[in-house]
């Protein structure tokens, strides 16, 4: 529904009408299918926060299971 969220999974029992959004360490959110995003580490830090919530994508949600899968690819430069 939402490209910008990570899509729960469409199994029997499923939520729908809902997404799941990750959010960095500022609250901002990642979004997902969009090429890249990068985050500037302190000096000695090697510890990257992130959070997860369900997101309305619709006005009617249902409730359900709220699995989803995504791959994480990270770069060091």
């Amino acid at each position: 529904d939402d490209a910008t969220l990570v899509s729960v999974n469409t199994e029997a029992g499923a939520a729908t009408g809902v997404g799941i959004g990750i959010y960095d360490n500022a609250n901002k959110l990642v979004e997902m299918n969009t090429g890249k995003s990068t985050t500037t580490l302190a000096a000695g830090q090697t510890v990257l926060y992130y959070t997860a919530n369900y997101v309305a994508t619709k006005d009617t949600v249902t409730t359900g299971y709220g699995n989803a899968e995504v791959d994480f690819n990270l770069s060091y430069e």
